[in-house]
C-alpha cells in the first residue's frame, strides 16, 4: 500500500451481500426511475408549451413585419410628395420674385396720359395690372403649397412614430422568439439527458432484480468470495506493478496493483457492495473504497474524479471515476487493492485480468 494510506477501524464491513439489501435498492432506484420519468413529462409538456408560444411569436413578428412594410413604403411616398411640394415652393417663390422685380421695374402711367387714351399708357397699366394679380395669386400657391408641405411633414412624423413603435415592437418580439428558441434549445438537452438517465435506470432495476432473482435461488453466488478468477477489471491498461513487488528500494512493497492507463478513462465498480469512502487521501488522491461484505473491500486510487458518495450502494460494472494523473508524475494511472479484512490480496487472483495486459 502506498504512504499515506490507511483505512482504518472507522470503516465498518457490512453483513453479507442479502436477499433484503436488494429489494431495498431496487425500491430506492425504482422510486428515483419514477421521479425521473415525471420530470420527462413534465419537460415533454413543456416542449410542448413552449413551441406553441413560440409558434404565437412568430405569427405576431410576422403580422408586425406585414404592417411596418406599408408604413415604409407611405413614408417614402410622402418623402417624394413632400420633395415636389419644395421643387414647387421654390418655383413659385422663384416667379414671385422676378414679377415683383418688374413691377418694382415699371412706372404706373398718371392718370392724364391714360384719360387721353395715349395707348402706350393704357398698355402699361394693363400690364401692371397683371403684375399685381400674378403676384397675388403666386402668394396665395405659395402659401397653399406650404400647407400642403407642412401637412404632409406632419403625416410623416405620424407615420414614422408608428414605424418606430412597429420596430420597437418587432425587436422585443424577436428578443423574445430568441429567448424562447434559447428555452427549448435547453429543455431538449434536459429532455435527453433525463431519457438516457432513464435508459440507464431501467437497465439498472433489470440488473439488480436479476440479482435478486439469482441471489434468491443459490444465495453464495452473489458473495464476492465465489467471485475469485472472474471479476471484471476496474479499468483497462497495462500492468505497471504487481502485487508484493518490491519498492523503496526493497524497504516496502505494493499492496495492490498499479494500472497505467489514458488519462480520463472510466473506472468501473468490480463487484457489488456499498461505497464507505469516496474523497482525497494522501499519497492516492481521489480514493473510493467499496465494502462487498464478508470483511471484502476493494480499493480505487488516483482518480482523477469520483462520481460516487459513501453510503452509496453501487452494482458491477458501475463507473465510479476517471483515471487521473498523481501529482508530481508523468502519465495517468490506476492504483487498486482486493481486502480481506486487514489481510492483503493479489488482485491478479480476483480479476479476469482480460482488458489489463502484463508490462
Amino acid at each position: 500500500m502506498l504512504p499515506g494510506l490507511s483505512l482504518g477501524t472507522d470503516i465498518d464491513p457490512v453483513d453479507r451481500l442479502n436477499e433484503n439489501l436488494y429489494i431495498d435498492v431496487i425500491s430506492a432506484a425504482k422510486t428515483e426511475l419514477q421521479t425521473a420519468s415525471e420530470h420527462r413529462t413534465w419537460l415533454a409538456d413543456r416542449l410542448d408549451h413552449i413551441s406553441r408560444e413560440l409558434s404565437a411569436v412568430q405569427h405576431r413578428k410576422d403580422s408586425v413585419s406585414a404592417k411596418q412594410n406599408p408604413l415604409i413604403e407611405s413614408v417614402q411616398k410622402i418623402d417624394k410628395a413632400i420633395n415636389n411640394a419644395n421643387l414647387k415652393i421654390r418655383a413659385l417663390s422663384q416667379s414671385l420674385v422676378n414679377n415683383q422685380n418688374r413691377l418694382n421695374n415699371s412706372q404706373m402711367p398718371s392718370l392724364l396720359a391714360t384719360a387721353l387714351k395715349k395707348p402706350q399708357a393704357t398698355k402699361q397699366r394693363r400690364q401692371i395690372a397683371v403684375l399685381h394679380y400674378l403676384i397675388h395669386k403666386t402668394q396665395q400657391s405659395v402659401q397653399q403649397a406650404n400647407r400642403q408641405k407642412l401637412m404632409l411633414t406632419g403625416r410623416k412624423q405620424e407615420l414614422l412614430q408608428s414605424e418606430q413603435e412597429l420596430s420597437n415592437s418587432l425587436g422585443e418580439l424577436t428578443l423574445n422568439r430568441q429567448d424562447k428558441i434559447d428555452e427549448r434549445r435547453l429543455l431538449e438537452q434536459e429532455f435527453a439527458r433525463v431519457s438516457a438517465d432513464i435508459v440507464v435506470q431501467q437497465d439498472r432495476v433489470a440488473t439488480l432484480q436479476s440479482r435478486l432473482s439469482q441471489i434468491r435461488s443459490t444465495p453464495d453466488s452473489l458473495q464476492f468470495a465465489a467471485q475469485r478468477g472472474s471479476l471484471p477489471d476496474p479499468t483497462q491498461g497495462i500492468l505497471q506493478h504487481r502485487f508484493a513487488e518490491p519498492k523503496a528500494k526493497g524497504l516496502l512493497q505494493w499492496d495492490g496493483i498499479l494500472v497505467e492507463a489514458p488519462a480520463d478513462q472510466e473506472i468501473n465498480v468490480v463487484f457489488d457492495g456499498t461505497v464507505v469512502f469516496a474523497d482525497h487521501m494522501q499519497g492516492l488522491g481521489n480514493v473510493t473504497i467499496i465494502d462487498h461484505g464478508d470483511g471484502y473491500m476493494s480499493l480505487y486510487g488516483m482518480a482523477d474524479y469520483l462520481v460516487v458518495e459513501t453510503g452509496q450502494f453501487v452494482i458491477s460494472g458501475d463507473t465510479l471515476g476517471a483515471v487521473g494523473q498523481p501529482v508530481g508524475t508523468t502519465g495517468s494511472r490506476l492504483y487498486f487493492e482486493i481486502r480481506h479484512n486487514a489481510t492483503t490480496l493479489d488482485p491478479q487472483d480476483w480479476l479476469a485480468m482480460t482488458n489489463i495486459s502484463p508490462n
